[in-house]
């Protein structure tokens, strides 16, 4: 099931998911709000509350470093293409850098994208 698209209905309780909270639930969650708000409360009568914050925190941590690997990986390979397409001509300006300095940059980028990685291969291994 496409996790962009919200159903109609809700997948675990079957209710219309026509409120304007269920949009934002689904996005987060892949259910809607009266199942999460169900779920939550559950969790707090069961004493559970501190795992669950816990676990939410860490898929929060887990999406924000894939998106810095992503970035990253983008940036190393723009530096390799160092011409822009003016917007007005339509003309190829082509910019004079500094290889060292293009080296410099690259060597810094790629030290953080092997940060990043370590980073989350520490919280898969400590997931398990």
């Amino acid at each position: 099931m496409s996790t962009t698209n919200m159903p109609l209905f809700c997948p675990e309780c079957g209710n219309l998911m026509n409120k304007k909270l269920d949009k934002k639930m689904w996005n987060f969650h892949n259910k809607c709000l009266d199942c999460v708000t169900r779920e939550h409360s559950l969790k707090v009568e069961n004493g559970e509350w501190k795992e669950y914050s816990k676990e939410i925190i860490e898929k929060n941590i887990v999406s924000y470093l894939n998106s810095q690997k992503k970035y990253l990986k983008e940036y190393l390979l723009v530096l390799d293409k160092i011409e822009f397409v003016q917007n007005s001509s339509g003309d190829i300006e082509k910019w004079d850098i500094n290889p060292e300095k293009i080296k410099q940059i690259k060597k810094q980028y790629e030290g953080n994208l092997e940060e990043v990685e370590e980073y989350l291969n520490k919280i898969k291994k400590e997931g398990k």
